[in-house]
């Protein structure tokens, strides 16, 4: 079974499980263990909200992240007081790509790439905002459009906008953000 492929939200449970408590945690080796002989009980228990209250902070956390995205997404969750009971968050982060363009130059301004001498140097404001303009060229849309995150439509065009951003600025650059180095800053 394919890790990508994983059904609802094991895979990012199980990522968080390695985020938070490790890869080599005992917690994160048995989920692993159990998403690679995934069946629908496996599912149906990763999906389970009782994970949160069932023990400690490792098992937690997963489950309060994506909380914290159910409530964005506008996602039916259960209430952590009584997990009988469902809330359908009426939350719209709305906002423009304009806006979006903004916040990812400050995002990838903080970071740095080899440069063909191979020293660091940080992403420009200018590099970040070309490449993140031509992904908006690139599909068909401009800055000024208006994009709700609690939409499934939208927020599916967000993300996307949000990759190639990243891989023009990869090219641009002539890097991979996915590559290792032994250089430091």
């Amino acid at each position: 079974n394919s890790f990508k492929n994983l059904p609802g939200s094991q895979l990012e449970i199980l990522l968080n499980i390695a985020y938070n408590a490790g890869y080599y945690a005992q917690l994160f080796v048995d989920e692993a263990k159990a998403s690679s002989n995934s069946t629908a009980a496996t599912v149906v228990a990763f999906n389970s909200y009782t994970n949160a209250w069932a023990g400690d902070s490792y098992h937690q956390y997963p489950y309060q992240v994506r909380g914290y995205l159910d409530q964005l997404y506008d996602i039916p969750t259960p209430n952590s007081n009584d997990l009988n009971t469902v809330v359908t968050p009426n939350n719209h982060v709305v906002f423009t790509l304009g806006t979006l363009s903004g916040v990812f130059s400050k995002v990838f301004q903080t970071l740095a790439a080899l440069d063909g001498s191979g020293n660091y140097t940080f992403i420009s404001d200018a590099q970040a905002t070309a490449a993140f303009g031509t992904a908006v060229t690139a599909l068909g849309l401009n800055t000024g459009a208006t994009f709700d995150l609690s939409n499934a439509t939208d927020r599916a065009t967000i993300f996307r906008i949000i990759e190639v951003s990243i891989s023009t600025l990869e090219t641009n650059l002539n890097t991979s953000f996915s590559a290792t180095t032994l250089n430091q800053l």
